[in-house]
């Protein structure tokens, strides 16, 4: 039995990269797995059957976490489906196009800014009011090294990784005395497909 028996936790981009690996490692824990996709079916699908063989439980929920009424639909739906919510790992990203601040369009930003940052601030909305009321709670963002180098030619990453972090700190605050623990994992460069890209 793992010390996450009877837990249930959401991980956004859960099908993929190090999304895929938390998944896997917090199913090997014993907790039961909502791996949220937001076009790639099939690697949500693959990792989903990977834990089902090995005996755990998951299940695969749809949803592009920068749309607001996404969030809200795809939180309910795995309350209906698990009864609950314990645990959210906030994943899901994506990387800059590797330009100078003068080379990059508005759009870009906008994009990196509201997956890292706004659509987030979004989710924790859907969910928090549901980890309250359950006594408590973990979620834990998943940022980056860049917020420490602020790299040139990647200013979009950059802004939204350190507006995650921003919320991250405010919502530990907040949630304190809700029994609900916010923590920030920064990782390097790991070889996914996104990193191989990079």
């Amino acid at each position: 039995m793992g010390y996450l028996e009877n837990k249930i936790a959401v991980v956004t981009g859960g099908g993929r990269g190090i999304g895929k690996a938390i998944s896997l490692a917090l199913a090997e824990q014993g907790a039961t797995v909502a791996i949220n996709y937001r076009r790639d079916k099939d690697a949500a699908e693959e990792t989903m059957r990977e834990i089902l063989d090995a005996g755990g439980v998951a299940s695969i929920h749809q949803g592009s976490n920068d749309v607001p009424a996404e969030n809200f639909s795809m939180v309910q739906e795995i309350i209906e489906t698990h009864g609950g919510i314990d645990i959210v790992v906030v994943n899901g990203g994506n990387a800059s196009k590797g330009r100078s601040v003068v080379d990059t369009e508005a759009e870009e930003v906008w994009n990196l800014v509201a997956t890292h940052a706004l659509g987030p601030h979004q989710l924790c909305r859907a969910f928090l009011p549901h980890m309250r009321a359950r006594g408590g709670g973990h979620v834990v963002f998943i940022s980056s090294v860049a917020t420490s180098g602020m790299s040139a030619n990647g200013a979009p990453y950059n802004m939204g990784k350190a507006a995650m972090e921003a919320l991250a700190l405010t919502l530990a605050k907040e949630e304190r005395p809700h029994n609900i623990r916010v923590n920030i994992v920064a990782p390097g460069l790991v070889e996914t497909d996104m990193g191989v890209r990079l």
